[in-house]
C-alpha cells in the first residue's frame, strides 16, 4: 500500500506521449477548464426557489411567536408547586406563603383510584399545604384513648397540636373531639415518616414492610384506621399500596450511585467517547480499502455456510436411519407442541434441506446476476470514502442539525406546557360515592368541592394543535436543511474536475451560504409535506385513543389502514425530499422539479439504486458493530480492571459497567451520525453520477466528472486523452 500526492499532474507514462497526444490532452484540460469554470459560475448563478413557501414559512414562524405569547400568560408555577383541596398553591397563595409542601390525608385512597382515575379526576383525598413533611407515624386511635382516659385534657390538647387538620386550626376547637375531628374528615387519621417529592409528602417506606407496619402501630396494640367509615387499615392494604414505593425508593439508591460512578469517571467515560469518535473517523476514510472485501467475504460467507447448513440437512435426510417418516411419527395428529419431535422426522430435515438450498441459490444468484451492481455499489462506497476524507468537517455537521433539534422540542414542549397552565381551576365532588370526577362549586350546598386540575381554555386546543403543527414543520425543515447543506458540499466534490483544487473553501459553510441564499423556500416545501403527514397521523391517534373501548370492528380497521397509509407516505415523502435535496444542490432546480428528476433516475436505475442501498446499509451496519464493540470491549477490560495503564486512571466504582454502557451508548450513537453522513454521500455520489452518465457522453465537449472506479462500474470513459481520472484527485490511497 503506497500513498501518491500528484496534485493533478500526469505521471511519466503520460509525459511520454508523442507530442500530438500531449497537444490534444492539453487542448482538453484548457477546453475543461474553461467548462468547469463555467460549471462554477452556474453553480453560483442561481436563483431563489420555492419562495412562496418560504414567505408562508415566515407568516407560520410569526404566529407562532403569537402562541408563545398566549402561552406566556400562563403561570408557570401551576407546574412546579402543588396545588391543595382549594385551589391553593402551597409556597405561593397568600394563605400558603410559608407551607410548600402538600400532605395526603388518606394516600391509599390515592392508590386505589389508579393513575388514570387520578389523572381525570384528582385523588378523592383532602389535601393541605404544611411547612414540613412529617418526620414521624402517628394514628388517631392513639389520641382518641388518651381522650377518653380521665384526667388527661391538658396533655391531649397539647398533642392536638401535632395532627395535620384542614386551614383555619379546627384541632383548637374544644368542642370537637380527636373522633369528630378525624370522622368528619377535618383533620387527617394517621400520617407516617415521609419524604419530599416534587413538593409532595410520600411515605418513605422502606423494603422491609412488617417492620414499617410494627413502628406505625400504636402504643396500646390499636391498629390504624382510616377516616372515612373508621376502618381498620390491614396489612396487605399498606403492602399493596406501597409496594411499588419501596421499588422506586430503591432504584432512587442504585441511580445515586450510578450517578456518582458517572461523575467520578467522567473524564475517562469523555476520553472513551473521544477514542470513540476518532475510531469512527478512521473507519469512514479505510473503507474504500475494505468495502469490497465486506461486500463480497460476506456474501461468501453466507454462501459457504448455506451450503454446509444445507449439505448437513440432506446427508441427516439420507443416511440417518433413526430417523422416522411423519406419518409413522404423529399419525393423525399434525401438531405437536413438543417441537423435538418434529426432528426425528424426516421430511422436517428434507424441509430444512430444500429451504437452505433455495437460499444458497439466492446467494449464488446475486454474485452472478447482480456482480456490475455490486462493483457500483463498491465504487460509490470508496467514492464516499474519498469524498468525506476530503471533507472531514462532514461528518461533525449533522451535531448542528441535532443541536437545533433539541432546541425545537424545548421550545415545543415549553409552550405545550405553558398553554396547559393557562386554563381554569377544576372542582370535583368528593363525597359522591362514584370514581368519576363530576363537576361543581363550592357554592353549591350540602355538596364537598376539592381541585382536581387546571383545565384547558377552548381557544387553548386550537393553540395546542397550531404549537404541535409548528413542531412537525420546525423538526423537519432543521433535518431538511442538514440535508441540502450536505449535499451541496458531496456534489462540489463530485463535480470539482481537479480535486482538491477545484473544491471551494470550507465547502460546508459554502454549501450553507449557497442553501441559505437560494434554496430556504425549497426545504420549507418538503418540510411541509412531511410535516402535514406528521399533523394528520397524529390526529388519527388521538382520536383512536378518545375511541378507545366504543369503537366497533370497522372503525378499528379503518384506522388502521389510515394509520398504515400515512406511516408508508412519510416514509415515501421523507425517501422523495432527501433525493430531492441532492437534485437541488446539483442544478438548483426547485423543489417539484427536484423531485421529479429524482424519482426519475432512482426509477430509471431501481435495481442499481436498491443494490447501492442494501450494501451502503450492510457495509455501514456491520462499521456500526465492529467499532462499538472494540471500543465497548476495551471499556469493559478497562473498567474491570484487566487493562492497567497508570494508577492515577484507576476508579472506585459501585457498577464498573455503568461507564461502560454509557461510552458503548455514545459510541452507536456517534458512528450512528458519522456513517448517516456517510450514508447520505453514497447516495449524493449515485445521483451525480447518473446525472454525469444522463447529461455527459465522455466527448471533449461533455466528459465524464467521475473517478476511474466509477467509470469502471458503470462501463463508460472519456474518449479523449487526458490525465488519468485517479490522478485529479490529488491525494489517493492505492489499496
Amino acid at each position: 500500500m503506497s500513498c501518491c500526492c500528484s496534485g493533478g499532474e500526469p505521471d511519466d507514462s503520460t509525459a511520454g506521449n508523442d507530442v500530438e497526444m500531449q497537444e490534444r490532452g492539453s487542448s482538453a484540460r484548457q477546453q475543461k477548464a474553461d467548462e468547469d469554470q463555467a460549471y462554477r459560475i452556474k453553480m453560483k448563478d442561481r436563483s431563489c426557489t420555492d419562495v412562496v413557501c418560504l414567505v408562508l414559512f415566515i407568516v407560520f414562524i410569526c404566529g407562532l411567536g403569537v402562541v408563545a405569547y398566549f402561552a406566556s400568560q400562563g403561570d408557570p408555577y401551576t407546574l412546579i408547586y402543588p396545588t391543595d383541596s382549594q385551589g391553593n398553591l402551597c409556597g405561593r397563595s397568600n394563605q400558603t406563603a410559608n407551607q410548600r409542601h402538600l400532605v395526603f390525608f388518606d394516600l391509599l385512597e390515592c392508590f386505589k383510584m389508579g393513575p388514570r382515575a387520578i389523572i381525570a379526576g384528582g385523588c378523592p383525598t383532602p389535601q393541605v399545604c404544611v411547612e414540613r413533611c412529617p418526620n414521624r407515624n402517628w394514628a388517631w386511635m392513639d389520641l382518641w384513648a388518651r381522650e377518653e382516659a380521665p384526667g388527661s385534657s391538658r396533655d391531649v390538647a397539647r398533642r392536638k397540636q401535632e395532627m395535620v387538620c384542614r386551614y383555619g386550626d379546627p384541632q383548637n376547637n374544644t368542642q370537637l373531639s380527636v373522633f369528630e375531628l378525624v370522622s368528619q374528615g377535618l383533620c387527617a387519621p394517621y400520617y407516617l415518616n415521609s419524604t419530599s417529592v416534587g413538593g409532595r409528602c410520600i411515605p418513605s417506606i422502606f423494603a422491609d414492610i412488617p417492620n414499617l407496619l410494627a413502628g406505625i402501630e400504636s402504643k396500646d396494640g390499636n391498629t390504624l384506621r382510616t377516616g372515612d367509615n373508621l376502618t381498620e387499615i390491614r396489612y396487605t392494604d399498606i403492602a399493596n399500596a406501597s409496594s411499588y414505593l419501596s421499588l422506586f425508593l430503591s432504584t432512587i439508591t442504585v441511580a445515586q450511585d450510578a450517578f456518582n460512578d458517572v461523575v467520578t469517571s467522567r473524564f475517562l467515560i469523555l476520553g472513551g467517547i473521544g477514542i470513540g469518535a476518532v475510531v469512527a473517523f478512521i473507519w469512514c476514510v479505510l473503507l474504500r480499502c475494505t468495502a469490497a472485501f465486506m461486500v463480497y467475504g460476506s456474501l461468501l460467507v453466507f454462501f459457504l455456510v448455506f451450503v454446509a447448513i444445507s449439505g448437513y440437512c440432506f446427508w441427516i435426510y439420507f443416511f440417518d436411519v433413526t430417523l422416522q417418516s411423519f406419518q409413522d411419527t404423529l399419525g393423525n395428529s399434525y401438531f405437536t407442541t413438543n417441537f423435538s419431535v418434529y426432528l426425528r422426522i424426516k421430511e422436517t430435515w428434507l424441509a430444512f434441506g430444500i429451504t437452505s438450498g433455495i437460499v444458497m441459490l439466492i446467494v449464488l444468484l446475486v454474485l452472478l446476476c447482480l456482480r456490475k451492481r455490486l462493483q457500483l455499489a463498491i465504487a460509490l462506497v470508496r467514492e464516499a470514502s474519498k469524498a468525506i476524507a476530503g471533507i472531514s468537517s462532514a461528518l461533525f455537521f449533522p451535531i448542528w442539525p441535532l443541536l437545533f433539534q433539541i432546541i425545537v422540542i424545548a421550545a415545543f414542549t415549553l409552550n405545550a406546557v405553558l398553554l396547559g397552565s393557562t386554563g381554569k381551576k377544576m372542582f370535583a365532588q368528593t363525597n359522591s360515592t362514584s370514581r368519576e370526577s363530576q363537576p361543581c362549586d363550592n357554592a353549591t350546598d350540602f355538596v364537598t368541592c376539592q381541585f382536581v386540575r387546571y383545565g384547558s381554555n377552548e381557544w387553548s386546543y386550537y393553540l395546542q394543535g397550531y404549537n404541535l403543527f409548528m413542531g412537525f414543520w420546525l423538526s423537519a425543515f432543521v433535518v431538511s436543511f442538514g440535508q441540502l447543506v450536505l449535499a451541496g458540499a458531496f456534489a462540489s466534490y463530485y463535480w470539482a474536475w481537479e480535486k482538491p483544487k477545484d473544491i471551494p473553501a470550507l465547502p460546508i459553510l459554502h454549501s450553507l451560504a449557497r442553501a441559505v441564499r437560494y434554496h430556504l423556500g425549497t426545504v420549507a416545501f418538503g418540510s411541509l409535506l412531511i410535516a402535514i403527514v406528521k399533523f394528520i397521523r397524529a390526529i388519527l391517534s388521538y382520536l383512536e385513543s378518545k375511541l378507545k373501548g366504543r369503537e366497533n370492528l370497522f372503525v378499528k380497521f379503518i384506522f388502521c389502514c389510515l394509520k398504515c397509509f400515512f406511516w408508508c407516505l412519510e416514509k415515501f415523502l421523507k425517501f422523495l425530499t432527501k433525493n430531492a435535496y441532492i437534485v437541488t444542490a446539483i442544478n438548483g432546480k426547485n423543489f417539484c422539479l427536484a423531485a421529479k428528476q429524482a424519482f426519475g433516475i432512482i426509477l430509471n436505475n431501481c435495481v442499481r439504486f436498491a443494490v447501492v442501498d442494501n450494501v451502503t446499509s450492510f457495509v455501514l451496519f456491520v462499521g456500526k458493530l465492529i467499532v462499538t464493540g472494540l471500543i465497548t470491549a476495551v471499556a469493559f477490560l478497562f473498567f474491570n480492571g484487566q487493562i492497567r495503564i497508570h494508577s492515577s486512571l484507576e476508579v472506585d466504582l459501585h457498577y464498573f459497567f455503568v461507564p461502560v454502557i454509557l461510552i458503548g451508548i455514545s459510541t452507536w450513537i456517534i458512528c450512528s451520525l458519522f456513517f448517516s453522513v456517510f450514508d447520505f454521500a453514497v447516495d449524493t455520489m449515485f445521483l451525480c453520477a447518473m446525472v454525469d452518465v444522463s447529461k455527459n457522453d465522455g466527448s471533449k465537449e461533455k466528459p465524464y466528472y467521475m473517478s476511474k472506479g466509477l467509470m469502471k462500474a458503470l462501463d463508460v470513459k472519456n474518449q479523449f486523452v487526458d490525465v488519468d481520472p485517479d490522478d485529479r484527485e490529488g491525494c489517493c490511497c492505492c489499496c
